[in-house]
């Protein structure tokens, strides 16, 4: 079922007695007949029910106290079909954050006719729904449903509606606020001494959603499982170590920590001071 809309100007004159309104007819092509299909008191109106793929001609007559002007035909016959109306999609937020183990739910305004279908990506790859991370839609609106978020869910999604009037994509950032993974390896020794060294490693590849506040460094003597703490106040990438036993063989672990927690150990190799 399809509609039409339709204008017109009022009649230049109007026989001494103002209109009152209007009569619109239909005829729809093939046929002798004309029918009303819709009355107004302005110079406009829609006319519903119509059957997609028909072809109609529509005519207005004017009216006033003393009868009906003769019909005035309406532009050229029009073929009712479906309104098309191109994908448009409406995020409240392009980033979103969310604590690590919570729940997180987004949903987008979905508008277009015909309906659009939806598709999602995520860090440009085909996104894979679980029984944890999904995705639904309504009438309105596509929603993206995430239970118990964790640094997996970290990432960028790309969200496309499309129909035949065209295409619409939007991109939305998700972080999960967690401790970071661990510092990125190996450790470099940059300088190894008789009672010192000098380590350095890269920051973490994923910080957790937030800002690195320090690294935790710890050494052991290869002899004992003991570890002993160095220092849990690294500000930098890098440390000198001193105090160590000349000749004895150490090995050194370093943490990332954030406002969440500190992260699994980055190891290094043996090394013997000397």
């Amino acid at each position: 079922q399809t509609s039409a809309s339709l204008m017109w100007e009022k009649p230049e004159h109007d026989g001494g007695s103002r209109v009152l309104g209007y009569v619109v007819e239909m005829q729809p092509k093939g046929t002798e007949k004309w029918s009303v299909v819709a009355e107004s008191k302005v110079c406009n109106a829609v006319v519903t029910g119509l059957s997609s793929g028909q072809e109609y001609q529509f005519r207005v007559k004017a009216y006033n106290e003393k009868g009906k002007s003769d019909p005035r035909v309406l532009g050229v016959p029009v073929i009712a079909k479906d309104l098309t109306i191109q994908p448009s999609l409406k995020l409240p937020f392009n980033t979103y954050s969310v604590q690590a183990g919570e729940d997180l739910k987004i949903e987008i305004l979905v508008v277009g006719r015909p309906r659009p279908k939806i598709s999602w990506v995520k860090d440009g790859e085909s996104f894979k729904q679980t029984t944890r991370v999904n995705v639904e839609e309504t009438d309105t609106l596509a929603i993206l449903h995430i239970k118990e978020s964790n640094k997996d869910d970290f990432g960028k999604y790309t969200i496309t509606a499309t129909n035949s009037a065209g295409t619409a994509t939007e991109n939305l950032s998700i972080i999960v606020l967690e401790k970071p993974g661990p510092p990125v390896g190996p450790v470099r020794f940059d300088e190894v001494s008789a009672d010192f060294v000098v380590i350095s490693w890269e920051p973490p590849a994923y910080t957790g959603g937030c800002q690195i506040n320090n690294y935790i460094v710890e050494k052991r003597d290869t002899s004992t499982t003991t570890w002993q703490m160095v220092s849990a106040t690294v500000a930098r990438t890098t440390i000198k170590i001193t105090r160590l036993k000349t000749g004895t063989e150490y090995q050194f672990r370093i943490f990332a920590e954030n406002r969440y927690g500190k992260s699994a150990p980055l190891d290094s190799k043996p090394v013997i001071v000397q």
